[in-house]
């Protein structure tokens, strides 16, 4: 799932009081404080796909991790390397009668002391996998896969949670679901669209209806294969590196599309992809091909041209596909009108020649 930027993090302090100075500190902040001696907090958590989206469907599910702290050894930038693994790879789902985010079947709890730092991934399913490679956690570079496959995974809406770092209770009130760890996700692969019309605007033609009729766009040479790493404590600025496997994709070969001056977008067809691997484009070796039909009659007879264009990705994406980001291409058809230069010559010279009567 090409939304997208400027996505704000969610930060939230606890102070673990004793019970009598708990009382005074509620009754002048909004803040809730438990006392060490409160009964132990079950863990859940709060979902959504970014801060800029919709709520993350109750439908869909994810998998978490968690580390832990010690007391005294607490602040994740700092001491991560100390941390121990508290929670690996626990599906969490929506449990209904809970109104919670949870695993349906594992309660788990917070330390009393200490911190957890928590991590995330999912394909946006109700059952979040990955094909031909893994994905893991590790408290040194977050959620990883090696050698994640677009062809493999085709189409999968890959996204990896912002890392949650030294929480210690559930903190986000999100709707109407319980309090929960913030679990906010982003896109990690690049989504692109595709629109097409003609240029009459631009240049004032009036073309005949079905003149043009696009037929199909795909992607030359572009990586579909590499490897993904989130980074910790902080996230990388490049997660995406050790990319492979040039190959062609099908962006578009559905049925053949009228073009109009009205843009249109182009829906891909099963065998299409519209979720790519992030890349940079260094050479002009990776193109876009179009290929359209242009069909005019002005004797009775149509003629009908096939033609086929490639245009190179750098030009076009001068910045590459960068994760997290949709890319949307406007594709704009049109022809030179036929026009005529008349002009007249000066006679020519004839040889001259003379008849004597």
């Amino acid at each position: 799932m090409n939304i997208i930027s400027n996505l704000m993090k969610n930060k939230s302090f606890l102070l673990l009081l004793p019970a009598a100075a708990a009382v005074l500190l509620v009754g002048c902040s909004k803040t809730e404080v438990a006392t060490v001696e409160s009964a132990p907090q079950e863990i859940t958590f709060q979902t959504v796909e970014t801060k800029a989206a919709s709520n993350f469907a109750t439908d869909k599910k994810f998998y978490s991790y968690a580390y832990f702290l010690q007391k005294g050894s607490t602040g994740w930038s700092t001491n991560y390397s100390s941390a121990t693994s508290y929670i690996s790879g626990s599906l969490i789902v929506y449990v209904t009668e809970k109104t919670a985010w949870k695993n349906a079947t594992t309660t788990y709890y917070w330390p009393k002391e200490g911190e957890l730092t928590f991590f995330a991934w999912t394909d946006y399913t109700s059952n979040p996998s990955v094909t031909d490679c893994t994905i893991s956690c590790e408290k040194d570079n977050g959620i990883n896969t090696t050698g994640y496959d677009v062809t493999r995974n085709k189409n999968k809406d890959l996204m990896v949670a912002d890392i949650t770092a030294d929480q210690k209770q559930n903190t986000t009130q999100h709707d109407s679901w319980a309090k929960g760890v913030p679990t906010i996700f982003k896109h990690v692969l690049s989504n692109l669209v595709f629109t097409v019309r003609t240029d009459e605007t631009e240049t004032g033609n009036s073309y005949p209806d079905g003149m043009f009729k696009l037929k199909s766009v795909k992607l030359k040479s572009v990586y579909t294969k590499g490897d993904y790493s989130q980074g910790s404590p902080t996230a990388n600025a490049t997660p995406w590196s050790n990319q492979t496997s040039d190959t062609e994709l099908s962006t578009y070969s559905g049925s053949e599309v009228s073009v109009t001056k009205t843009a249109q977008t182009l829906t891909p067809a099963t065998y299409d992809y519209y979720i790519v691997l992030p890349q940079t484009f260094s050479d002009t070796t990776p193109v876009i091909e179009i290929v359209y039909t242009i069909t005019t009659n002005y004797t009775g007879t149509a003629v009908t041209e096939t033609v086929t264009v490639e245009k190179a990705l750098k030009n076009i994406y001068t910045a590459g596909w960068e994760n997290g980001k949709k890319y949307t291409l406007g594709i704009i058809l049109g022809a030179e009108e036929i026009l005529w230069d008349p002009d007249v010559t000066d006679w020519s010279a004839g040889t001259s020649a003379e008849i004597n009567i």
